[in-house]
């Protein structure tokens, strides 16, 4: 006898195809998202880690050839055999295809090479600002000389120039900007607090700054905003070995930044108050001419300004130099290419001190 199919057991065969079948489809649709997903999230680091890297890459170039411009400027604003602000400009390349920033670009192109990258310096359009650098080279006061007319002679014969000492006087008048403005102080010669001739710089438009050593510690000098107990006081070691730096520019003292120092390259005016009572090498690049823009020490008469730094400088001496230098560079790489300005410009606030001006 043939028996009948079942409807119920043919029912639940059928549901169970069916349920095997939908649970196939749902892996494979798991596993495709899954794999989307990961495409996506790769696409994604891939585009992003690529971007980054391309921008660093490019910006590690910038970064060596402004370090090697800046080193440019330094050896040009400290050699002694430089005499004049053309020869300067000449051996930094604004105006002579041999100069430094060529040689940087054919050092840079050379080491770069076997990388795919190519930098190319527009030399012809770059330029060079003048500025005045005022420095004292070895650890002395900080007094100065000035000329003055001496006294009516008798006859027709006119007065005769006369060296003046002075420890109070108007450094800078009228610059633009200044930058690498820094003192190294022994600490010898520093008066206390309660001398009345405390050493001091008069910014004008900043407050002043004063320098006296510590009434309590020995070796010790504090940087302050008043001549006697300031607001604020900053206290460091300042030995014959071991010189304290204060850094006007940069707003530091002892690399540590001080609210009360001006940390800026907007100073136009400087005075010194009380020479004598300090020990220190001196630094700073004014942005300008002197005897023309800034007026190098402002008594009765300027002092001259040399085309160049002597060797040696035990009193406060200014000379030609370089403030900064702009070029347009181009950056090509396998994956990039970039053409932007540059302003060079050693020792900026907000740059790391990388040397003297």
């Amino acid at each position: 006898m043939i028996s009948k199919p079942s409807l119920t057991k043919f029912k639940q065969n059928t549901r169970g195809q069916i349920l095997l079948l939908a649970a196939v489809a749902i892996v494979l649709l798991v596993f495709g998202m899954i794999t989307m997903l990961n495409t996506a999230a790769f696409t994604e680091q891939e585009r992003a880690t690529g971007v980054d890297e391309r921008g660093g890459e490019v910006i590690q170039h910038l970064e060596n050839v402004e370090y090697s411009m800046e080193t440019a400027i330094r050896h040009a604003n400290h050699d002694p055999n430089i005499g004049s602000q053309g020869a300067r400009t000449d051996r930094l390349g604004t105006t002579d295809s041999d100069g430094e920033l060529y040689l940087i670009e054919n050092r840079t192109a050379e080491r770069l090479s076997s990388e795919g990258v190519q930098v190319v310096i527009n030399v012809d359009g770059a330029t060079a600002t003048d500025g005045t650098r005022i420095w004292q080279s070895g650890y002395n006061n900080l007094n100065t000389t000035t000329q003055t007319m001496g006294p009516d002679p008798p006859g027709p014969n006119p007065p005769a120039l006369e060296n003046t000492p002075a420890s109070s006087y108007g450094l800078i008048n009228n610059g633009e900007k200044t930058r690498s403005f820094t003192i190294a102080v022994t600490g010898e010669g520093v008066t206390g607090p309660g001398s009345g001739e405390v050493f001091m710089v008069d910014f004008g438009s900043h407050d002043n700054v004063y320098v006296y050593a510590d009434p309590d510690v020995n070796s010790q000098i504090i940087v302050s905003n008043s001549p006697t107990d300031g607001d604020t006081e900053y206290a460091t070691t300042a030995t014959t070995g071991s010189p304290a730096q204060i850094s006007f520019t940069h707003g530091t003292l002892d690399g540590q930044k001080i609210p009360i120092l001006p940390g800026t390259e907007d100073i136009t005016d400087v005075s010194i108050e009380n020479g004598g009572n300090i020990d220190a090498a001196f630094d700073m690049v004014v942005y300008g001419v002197a005897d023309n823009d800034i007026g190098f020490v402002s008594n009765d008469n300027n002092k001259d300004v040399e085309g160049g730094p002597s060797a040696d400088a035990d009193e406060l001496q200014a000379h030609d130099a370089v403030y900064s230098i702009t070029y347009d560079i181009t950056i090509q790489t396998p994956t990039s290419d970039i053409t932007t300005t540059v302003r060079v410009t050693p020792q900026l606030p907000g740059y790391a001190d990388t040397g003297a001006p």
